[in-house]
């Protein structure tokens, strides 16, 4: 098994560096706990993961809470355009409000 396919190789090295998410393989770009803690890190981390979980409204929310740029460009319009609508971005309670949402 390469590294970039191995679970706690790439789980410790996206704790380390977001970014990291990058190199590791597709299967474990759509795993739930390593792009949960890639985006942790670094929210531009979303960039690396699977579709599925790049349009998860758990994941882009704490993307936005950990990254200074734009991250909604990553997401589909749909996700944007429900992300836009919640204006207080910098709420401690911003993915409370955005689940609470239709």
């Amino acid at each position: 098994m390469m590294k970039k396919d191995n679970f706690d190789f790439v789980m410790e090295k996206v704790k380390e560096c977001g970014h990291n998410l990058c190199y590791a393989s597709e299967r474990l770009k759509d795993e739930f706990d390593i792009v949960l803690e890639a985006v942790k890190e670094d929210g531009n981390s979303l960039y690396y993961a699977s579709e599925r979980l790049r349009n998860n409204r758990k994941f882009i929310a704490i993307a936005i809470e950990n990254c200074k740029r734009d991250i909604l460009s990553f997401c589909k319009e749909e996700m944007r355009s429900k992300f836009e609508r919640v204006k207080d971005k910098n709420s401690k309670s911003f993915r409370n409000k955005f689940s609470e949402e239709n």
